[in-house]
């Protein structure tokens, strides 16, 4: 059984993430090693000067194996609750289900 992505677009629509969102998220495959550069590239954009962020948004194929390393790191700077982001996320996949009804 694969996941279906849901887009990065159609997420920060309807949420904001933080970074234990991001990687809770990740790590269940509902986002991706370019989502969460995307998310970085955003806050360094609005002025972000966190040097994990900003290493996070330099990210490229050649080193994309420190993505995983990075946003645990980031998740770990905040405060996460595994609740909190099991129920973003539920909310997310069916609004994005519901929204995608066919």
């Amino acid at each position: 059984m694969s996941n279906t992505l849901i887009p990065l677009e159609f997420v920060k629509s309807k949420s904001s993430l933080n970074w234990g969102d991001c990687l809770w998220a990740y790590q269940r495959e509902l986002l991706t090693w370019k989502d969460l550069i995307q998310v970085a590239l955003g806050h360094v954009k609005n002025g972000s000067n966190n040097g994990l962020e900003i290493e996070l948004a330099n990210v490229c194929k050649e080193n994309v194996w420190k993505v995983p390393e990075l946003t645990q790191a980031l998740a770990e700077q905040g405060r996460n609750s595994e609740e909190a982001c099991k129920r973003k996320w539920l909310f997310l996949c069916l609004a994005w289900a519901y929204e995608n009804r066919e």
